[in-house]
Order: C-alpha cells, then sequence, then structure tokens
C-alpha cells in the first residue's frame, strides 16, 4: 500500500491544503510584501528636516561665547544672548536673519522670564500658607511680612522688558 499524502483519505496532496502553503514563501517575496512600509518609514524619516544647533543661547556654552545683546529695530533692545565666533560673518549683512534670531531670543526670553516669575509667585505664595499656619500671633505677623518682602526679581524684570516699564503687579500673560 503507498504511503498516504494530506490528512483525509481523499485523492488531494499536501500542494492542496493552503494551510500547509503558509509560511513557504520565499524570503525575498516577504522582503516585497514589506517593502512599501519600509519606504514609507524610511520617508517620513528622511522628510524631518535636519536642525543643526541654533546660532545662539541664552546661556554661556563651550559653542556660545561671545555675550551680544539684541539691538534690532522691533525687538526688545538689551535682552542678552550668547553666540558662536562665526555669527557675525552669517548675520552682520542679513538684517533680515538677524531679526529673525533676534526674535526668536526676544520669544525664549519672554518665556523663561514667565516661568521663573511663577516661580517666584509660587514660593511666595508658599511662605504665605506656612505663615498662616504659625500658632503665635507675632511669629505669625513677623513671617507674613517677610513672606510679603520676597523679591521677584523675574516678574520685575519680565514687567520692565514687556510691559512698558517697571511695574509691581506681575506679569501680564
Amino acid at each position: 500500500c503507498p504511503p498516504r499524502r494530506g490528512r483525509g483519505g481523499g485523492g488531494g496532496g499536501a500542494d492542496d491544503d493552503p494551510r500547509q502553503r503558509r509560511g513557504t514563501a520565499p524570503w525575498w517575496l516577504q522582503l516585497m510584501q514589506m517593502l512599501p512600509l519600509i519606504l514609507l518609514f524610511m520617508s517620513s524619516f528622511l522628510s524631518v528636516p535636519y536642525r543643526s544647533e541654533a546660532p545662539w543661547h541664552l546661556h554661556r556654552s563651550p559653542t556660545h561665547t561671545e555675550r551680544r545683546f539684541t539691538r534690532v529695530r522691533g525687538v526688545v533692545p538689551n535682552i542678552p544672548y550668547f553666540v558662536g565666533p562665526d555669527f557675525d560673518k552669517q548675520y552682520s549683512r542679513r538684517l533680515d536673519q538677524l531679526k529673525k534670531v533676534e526674535l526668536e531670543v526676544e520669544r525664549d526670553y519672554r518665556t523663561l522670564l514667565t516661568q521663573k516669575c511663577r516661580g517666584e509667585r509660587e514660593n511666595k505664595r508658599v511662605q504665605v500658607l506656612k505663615a498662616r499656619k504659625l500658632f503665635s500671633r507675632a511669629a505669625r505677623e513677623e513671617a507674613m511680612q517677610r513672606a510679603e518682602r520676597l523679591a521677584s526679581p523675574s516678574c520685575d524684570e519680565y514687567n520692565a522688558l514687556f510691559s512698558g516699564g517697571p511695574s509691581p503687579s506681575p506679569p501680564r500673560w
């Protein structure tokens, strides 16, 4: 009796059963099926623009050692920032590019001062809450006065630069 082919007793062979053929495709055919996904991934990865290091920083760094101040018309003047040694070569003759850089400096400096001011105001609020919890009236009043006298230099600088002059009020966002 010849050996049986396939599972059923009928005449079909193993090649006729689709469950048997699954996973037998050659490697290059599987690669061809994955190619659209690979291309999609690569195109999205390559379409992200490469951004080199910014030409400026708000704080001194190993590559940004020369201190400058904003001075272009339409930008808040005298905001300090740091640039690399070749900054003037790239931007001194291109006023539009320099203005773009200084507007970025202004925006980031405003954000930095806003964050610092919020921290100073939160610190003051916490000190007031701690003072209110003191049992002794004299200690409570002294702690409240100390909390009220806490300086908020970032808020003051924010108001001086972005609100048209010095003001004791918190920043207007």
